[in-house]
This record gives C-alpha cells, structure tokens and sequence, in this order.
C-alpha cells in the first residue's frame, strides 16, 4: 500500500515555469472542518501546470513525466504520422467538473486537442487516497473522465486499477482534459455537503456506482452495500437528515441493504421523515392472459401518515410513470388497488406499481411489482427416449422464459395424460420431486407436464424408453453329425435360450462381423426354454476350414447373447506317403507311413502285406488290413508288398499307397503301373486311358515270359491274349483289353512267383457324362503377388473336345483365374494357376454343369 500521503500541486506562473509542491497527510482525520474552505479553494485553483511533450511517429511511443507521476503509452499504428504530443499536469479545463464528485487526481490536459487515434493508448496515473478506505466503496467507485467544454463527463475505459498502490490505467482514444474522480460519500456522511442539490447528486452517483456490482465482483446490489456498510450507512442516514427520504434504497426496493432477509421496501435501512407505506397483503405476483392461468391480481396497500397519494404503473420515482389511481389517503387505513387484469392492465413481462403519498411536502413511497408471462413453460428431460441396456434414472428440468418461475411438474407412466387446474394443482398424474426410475426388461412410457408459477402450462411430453440389462443365456445341445465333418454335410444344432426373444445363426467370429447363414431355422423368435433344431446348409457358407457358428439371441434392445460352436470343414482327402521308396535293399529296411491333412487332421492309417487292399468303414473300423502304429521292419531275402491307406477325422480316406522292397536277392515279380484306369465301352484290343495299363516285372526277363491275366467280369471287360508276353531283356509289356459293357469297376488280376497283384478298370459306358469330382491346392494360403497352382478332377476321363469347367473367384478383386479350364479328351485333370493381388481372403469355384467345388484360400 502507498504511504498515505496526498501531493497537492499548486503551480506558480512564473518565469521558469517551475512548480511548488505542498504535501499534507493523506487521511484528513484530523483536518477540522475550518479546513474545508481552503481545500475547496485549493482544488478549484488554476495553474499553467507542468508539461511532458515527445514526438511520436507511426511506431508509437511513451510520454512520461519526469516525477514519475502519469505516462502516455501509444502504441504502434495509433497514428498515421509523427504528431507532437504534450500532457500538462494540473491544466484548468474550460468546462467546470460537476458537483458530486471528488478529484481524486490532478486535472491533465492532452495535446494536440481533438486528435483521435486509430488504436487507442494507454494512461497510466497515480491517484490519490485521500478519505477513501483503502479498497472500499470510493476508492472502487474511481474512474477516469474526459471533462468536455460543457461541463458534461465522458468516462474512460478502465484497463486496470492497483488499489495497493494506488494506480489507475485507463484506455485514452482521443485528446481533451481528463482527470480521476470518485464519490463523495463520506462528505456527505460527515456532514461537510449538506446543501440538497450536491447531495441529491452524489446519491445519484451512488446508484450508478451500486448498479455496476458485477463489475466489482458482487452477486447483488445488496451484497455490495453490505460490504461496504461502514461507508454507505452513515451516507443514507445523512440522506434522510438533509433530503427526507432516501432515493438509493428507493431505487433498489427489493435489494436487503440491512441483510436481514427483508427487502428494502418493507424494512428500509433508514427510516424516512415521511410518509411510511408498506403493502398489507398481495394477490398472485405472477399472471397470464391465457385462459385456464391466473388471470387477474390485486394489492392492498396503507400510509401511515394521511395526505395525497398517486398509484404509478412503470414510475421510476413519484415523478414519472402513469397514473392509474390517485387521490386522499387515511393514516394507517388500508387501501386497495383494485383488480389488476392481465390481458388488459398488464404488460409482458415486469410490471412495476408506485404507490407515493405526499405528507406536508414529504414523499413516501412504496413498489409493488406483478410479472405479466403469457410465454407457457418447457420441460427438457435427461436423458430422453430409446434403448438403454442399464436402469436408467430420468431428470425432468422445467424451464421459463416469461418470467413467472416453474411451480411444478406432473408426470404419468400408465399412458394416461398428467394434468393441472388453474392453480397448478395436479389433477391427473404425480409430482415430480425427483429423478423417476424404469424398471429392467420392460419399456417405459413416460407422459409429462410443467406448470408456472402464472398458471401457464407445457404442452404434453412423452418418451419411451426400453431398458434391458439382462443378456440371454443360451445352451447348444448337440451338433450332429459332429464338430468335425466332410464338405458337403449340412450340419444340425440344437440349443435353447433362457430368455424369449429374435434370434440369428451367422457364421464368422461374432454375432457383429458374421453374416447370416443359410438352412433352416437360421432366423426367427426364439421362446424361453423351448429348444429350436437348426440346420446349416452345405456350400460356400461351410467352405473347408473351421468355420465358427454364432447364435445370437436379441434382448428387448438388441443387445446380444451368443454361444457358438466351431464345426471343422474337411473336403480334402488325406496324403500318405512312405519311406524308403519301393526297391531293392540290404540289409532289412525299416518302412514309415506318414499321413498329413491340413484341415480336419488324420485320424489313423491301415496297411497290408498280402497284396489285398486296406479298408475302412464309414464309422472308421478298420475292415481289412493292420493298423499302423509305427515303422514296420521288412522280412529278409524275399519281395514284400505293402498297400497303405489313411482316414483323417471328418472321415475322409486317402488312396492307396503302394510299395514292395526286394531284400537280399528277392525272386521275380511283378506289380500293375496303377491301382486303377478307364476304358470306353467299344474299345476293343484298346489300351486303358488316361493311363495306358502295364504289366512290369521287378527284373528283365530273361526269356520271353507269358503272365496270364484275369478278368473279374468277362461280359464287360476282356482282355486280349488273355495276358501279356514280357519279351526277353524287357521289364513291361502294355496290356490291351475290349470294353463291352459299362461297368463301374473290374477287377484284373496276374500271379507270378506265387505271388498275385490287381487292379481295377472302370468300363466307360457310352452316355455317361464326365462330372466335377473335386478340385485341390498346393497350399490353402498364398502371398499377394504369388500363384497358387490348382487341380480340377474328374470322375471319368473327359469326352471327345474336353471337358470345359468354368471359374470364379470371390471377391472379384482378389486375383484373378482363367475363365475356363479345359480338361483334355481321355484326361481326367487339367491345372491353372490363381494370381493373388488383394490381401485378406478368396473363395475359388470350379463349376461343371450343375456341379461347383469351392476352396477358400488366405491371402497374405
């Protein structure tokens, strides 16, 4: 805090221009009132001052006085061109500073005179304490003005105020005389002003000063007054000694100046001189010109002194306003005002009645105020209809633009309509005091209404909402034929829900991403507790691979329960294969069978050693043949034979896998080049196609040798020579067979040795149609960029021209595949190669006729 000291400035015109400073204390406690004439004549004293001067261009610039006391701030592009700038200390100005306020800085006077600036700059001044207590009321009210020729004041704009050290910084946009004021409130308080025009005029300040409590940093114009109390209060005590009444709280009639929670209308912090009136009872503050509000009021009021009185509607004081009543007034004898009717007497909105009674020349007054709000409440609500998986706790807020005030809310949840009479009492539906609650697993309709306090009411509200935190249960049964199964099954699911409810079956990784699946019973609504079969059609929709089964089962707001169940996929047949391969060996070697399956898995594998085929049933025994647990060691000094066949776990069985191994020096023997082959019906003396048949001895012959051959079937295949001759130094002679009769297989067989091998021909008859038997990969996943090789088979070997399969991918965009491959006459396979070029996934089909066999393959 600045030391209390106040620097009084008289300037002396002199020669030198020079100046006198006179310092008194800055409190004036002990200043008797004798002083008062000289400070008045001091303050009012002129003087040439002392100037500041700089020239300042379109960079901007500072002027400051040499004691530090005031500084100009211009700042860059406030001026278009370089002016002279002056400031005088202590300048007369040519208008006189009007009574009711006290300087509480030296008068300065900016130069050049009118000059405006295009931004504006910045004064900084010290200001001086004087009576003011430090922070309070005066000292807050201190502004800086421009004082015009007229004698008017033009308030500059604050930028800050430092109360701790007295400084002001105020916004300067043009050049005049300025200087810092503030109310005189403890003038009037200690009864130094007493003349009733300057003490009218400083209440008027007053009122300004309490008007603009926010900008102070107060909630109210009476919480402003009381924390200034010590001040104001002695002020409007000596405003009802000098004026009679007092206009500040005349003003403010329904602030609390005396903070005892009674307005100042009715509990006036100083009692007047005057007439007291005070209203005895009132009708309804609020009403409306809407039928079925309130539409009318009234007021009674009393005076308790008797003289003449005026009821003044829209009256600021007892001057102004219409008069809608006047006349004589009884001491302390109540007076009514009559009915006051909305539509008619009453503007929107406030709607303010003076009463003034004039008593041997002293006005008492009283307000009465009556909102007009035809403007029907709203009612906002949170949060508001759908589906939500929680309870949910819904807030009814009212809102009330007119000016009356919600009253109250009324609310429903049968589907009746909430209701209200004029008063706002609820006729039909409850009060709503809190947040309303929805029950779970239900839907909630919610009807509701708002009524102010004018009688006014919304429009009717209604929202819905379903709430549902309960997800279903559901149990998967059985899956039949099992979770593993050949391509081509439709497999079923039996499962029930613990909640009733819409149902889907998607296949993919979730209820989200999985898309609807095609069969039966794979959509629909699902009853509590009761078990629904649902069958999943064979197809692209159960490609090979594990493909996961969602069924997702829908609560009230479709939010979902799921179980699933993952069925692996397998049209691939197993793949065997053997080591060592077939040959001649010694010492004793050691035979391992290995079966891969990329899909399901292999389950097991049969083998032989009597030159008879391995077999399996349809549920997986082994029918004819060993089971193969582990490397078998081959007998010494003699040629034995092993067929090996392998089932995976979807059931599917490889081909049989051949090898024979001569150990020491075995005898002779021989073996067909193929475990199976086709010829046409018609052929005759034909070889076999695709692969021509042959009869091949383990070692040259070393003359020629005659192997008989047998026919299984003799009416459908026949075979020429009935055998074949090996010539001398030869290994293999081809056998040649004539078709007669179709046949789905025949079986030939030759002994040699003692030992005896087969094989089977299937006869091809005339109108039997080539068929899409199945198609393969080298590998189910390939990188972008990449090929894939694939093979197409058929079931017998392609007719005259080939056998033309069409292909398709999906999407489109992953790769691309020829359109067509074509199976070559008397082939029963053809290859084509897949182009990836879009990662993620792609189905490949393969269509013949009606016949399609899809794969899907990965993309990386």
């Amino acid at each position: 805090m600045k030391s209390h000291i106040s620097i009084l400035i008289l300037t002396l015109i002199t020669s030198f221009s020079g100046c006198t400073e006179l310092l008194i204390p800055k409190r004036t406690e002990s200043i008797l009132l004798s002083n008062i004439p000289f400070l008045a004549l001091f303050f009012s004293s002129s003087s040439s001052g002392n100037s500041s001067s700089a020239n300042v261009g379109t960079e901007g610039g500072v002027v400051q006085s040499l004691d530090g006391s005031f500084s100009l701030e211009v700042p860059s592009g406030a001026l278009s061109e370089t002016r002279l700038i002056t400031v005088t200390k202590d300048a007369s100005p040519i208008g006189n500073i009007p009574e009711g306020y006290g300087k509480g800085t030296a008068v300065y006077k900016f130069e050049p005179e009118g000059l405006t600036f295009i931004k504006p700059a910045s004064f900084t001044i010290y200001y001086d304490q004087g009576q003011m207590t430090e922070g309070g009321f005066e000292e807050r009210a201190i502004s800086f003005y421009y004082v015009k020729n007229d004698s008017t004041l033009e308030k500059m704009n604050t930028l800050s105020v430092d109360y701790a050290q007295n400084k002001i910084v105020v916004e300067v946009k043009h050049f005049s005389f300025g200087v810092g004021l503030s109310v005189q409130v403890w003038l009037v308080a200690s009864g130094v002003i007493s003349n009733s025009v300057p003490v009218s005029n400083i209440a008027n300040n007053v009122i300004a000063e309490l008007s603009d409590f926010a900008a102070n940093g107060y909630a109210s114009v009476g919480a402003y007054f009381q924390a200034n109390a010590s001040v104001l209060g002695p002020f409007l005590n000596q405003l009802v000694a000098v004026l009679g009444h007092d206009p500040v709280s005349t003003v403010f009639p329904n602030e609390d100046f005396d903070g005892d929670g009674i307005s100042n209308s009715e509990d006036p912090y100083v009692a007047s001189t005057g007439p007291q009136v005070s209203i005895v009872s009132s009708g309804s503050t609020y009403v409306s010109a809407n039928g079925g509000a309130i539409n009318t009021t009234q007021f009674v009021w009393k005076s308790t002194k008797a003289g003449t009185y005026s009821i003044r509607k829209g009256a600021t004081n007892c001057s102004t306003g219409t008069v809608i009543n006047s006349g004589s007034v009884i001491a302390n004898t109540n007076q009514s005002s009559g009915t006051l009717t909305a539509s008619s007497d009453l503007l929107i909105g406030s709607n303010i009645y003076r009463i003034c009674v004039v008593s041997s020349g002293v006005t008492g007054a009283i307000t009465q105020s009556f909102v007009r709000d035809d403007t029907a409440p709203t009612v906002s609500v949170t949060p508001s209809s759908g589906s939500y998986g929680n309870i949910q706790n819904i807030t009814l807020n009212c809102g009330d633009v007119g000016g009356a005030g919600c009253f109250r809310m009324a609310y429903t949840t049968n589907g009746t309509t909430p209701a209200f009479d004029s008063t706002c009492a609820i006729t039909n539906g409850l009060l709503y005091s809190s947040a309303v609650v929805t029950p779970d697993a239900s839907i909630t309709t919610l009807k509701f209404k708002s009524c102010d306090s004018a009688g006014n009411v919304s429009v009717l509200y209604t929202e819905s909402y379903i709430v549902d935190s309960i997800l279903p249960s559901i149990t998967i049964n059985s899956v039949l034929p099992g979770s593993t199964i050949q391509g081509g099954v439709s497999p079923q699911l039996n499962w029930q829900s613990d909640k009733s409810g819409n149902y889907t079956i998607k296949i993919g990784s979730d209820c989200s991403s999985g898309i609807l699946a095609s069969g039966t019973n794979v959509s629909g609504s699902v009853v509590n507790g009761v078990a629904i079969a649902t069958t999943v059609s064979a197809g692209a929709q159960l490609s090979d691979g594990a493909r996961k089964v969602n069924i997702c089962v829908s609560n009230l707001i479709n939010n979902v329960g799921t179980s699933a169940s993952t069925i692996t996929v397998d049209s691939v047949i197993p793949a065997i294969a053997v080591t060592p391969s077939s040959g001649t060996y010694n010492p004793v070697q050691f035979v391992t069978a290995t079966c891969t399956d990329a899909t399901s898995g292999c389950q097991k594998i049969a083998y032989t050693t009597n030159g008879t085929d391995p077999s399996f049933d349809v549920s997986g025994i082994i029918t004819n043949g060993s089971l193969y647990t582990g490397s078998l060691a081959t007998p010494n000094n003699t040629t034995t034979s092993y067929k090996f066949i392998a089932r995976d776990n979807a059931g599917l069985v490889s081909g049989i896998t051949s090898t024979a191994y001569n150990i020491g020096t075995p005898p002779v023997s021989i073996d067909f080049n193929t475990s199976s082959t086709y010829i046409r019906v018609g052929s005759v003396n034909s070889g076999t196609i695709p692969t021509q048949l042959t009869l091949t001895m383990s070692s040259p012959a070393t003359s020629d040798t005659v192997i008989g051959i047998n026919s299984s079937d003799i009416s459908s295949l026949s075979v020429t020579n009935n055998g074949v001759t090996i010539l001398t130094g030869q290994t293999s002679a081809n056998v040649l067979l004539t078709g007669i009769v179709q046949n789905l297989a025949v079986t030939l067989s030759a002994t040699y040795n003692g030992v005896t091998r087969t094989t089977s021909v299937r006869v091809v008859g005339a109108s039997e149609t080539p068929q899409l038997a199945s198609m393969t990969s080298v590998n189910n996943s390939v990188p972008i960029g990449s090929g894939l090789l694939f093979m197409v088979n058929l079931d017998i070997p392609a007719s005259s021209g080939g056998e033309m399969i069409s292909l398709t991918l999906s999407p489109s965009v992953s790769g691309t595949v020829p359109a067509v491959v074509t199976v070559p006459q008397n082939q029963i396979s053809a290859n084509f190669t897949f182009n990836a070029m879009v990662g993620n996934s792609t189905t490949v089909t393969a269509t013949l006729g009606m016949i399609f066999k899809s794969l899907n393959i990965t993309i990386y």
